[in-house]
């Protein structure tokens, strides 16, 4: 059957269409055994993307307060990442280099898409994040792959998952979280072609 071709023998024409879906796992991160369980590299690792993640989140806010204040305008998002990629260079938080590029560029986006919420009054006004209050978690755009029961993290490596289903579709985008106890899970988002006749 060509692609233009609905089911045999409906006589109706169909398309493919793009459809996602989100398919959520845990994180098999090996701990050392003891009563306290400290967590491995790999742990360690993605507590330090989520708190540059949440440093990027209240730096930008902190920012974009400042700039209203004194213009009464937002400031661009070109301007913010273009500040972000020079605080990088910065000693004081060149530690910024050791997280995912396009996780901290998620970051502005989301925030931004915070403020076009609210001011369309369909969310409140977005808040500063706290390590205490808000739960460790980033989320990374794309280049983040599954296979062989592992998902492969930008500037961490690969990470062995607890795996419920083979994930064959394309990954469009992962976000990472850490639950209340302690263990990290990941949420994907892929993308599958879906055949539909056409009315």
């Amino acid at each position: 059957m060509s692609p233009g071709e609905g089911p045999r023998g409906s006589g109706k024409p169909s398309r493919l269409r793009h459809a996602v879906k989100r398919i959520e796992t845990r994180l098999s991160l090996r701990r050392r055994l003891g009563r306290h369980r400290p967590p491995t590299a790999q742990g360690h690792a993605l507590n330090r993307m989520a708190g540059a993640c949440r440093w990027v989140w209240n730096w930008a806010l902190r920012r974009w307060k400042d700039h209203y204040a004194a213009t009464g305008k937002s400031i661009p998002m070109a301007q913010l990442s273009a500040e972000l990629t020079a605080l990088k260079q910065r000693p004081e938080t060149a530690r910024l280099r050791e997280a995912d590029s396009q996780a901290l560029q998620q970051v502005l986006a989301d925030l931004h898409r915070a403020f076009t919420n609210s001011f369309e009054n369909r969310a409140r006004s977005p808040k500063f994040k706290s390590r205490k209050r808000d739960s460790a978690r980033f989320r990374i755009p794309q280049r983040v792959e599954v296979k062989d029961g592992k998902v492969t993290v930008p500037k961490i490596g690969d990470v062995r998952i607890f795996q419920s289903r083979d994930v064959t579709e394309k990954t469009k985008s992962a976000t990472f979280k850490r639950a209340a106890d302690g263990k990290w899970y990941v949420c994907l988002v892929v993308e599958e072609l879906r055949r539909r006749g056409l009315r």
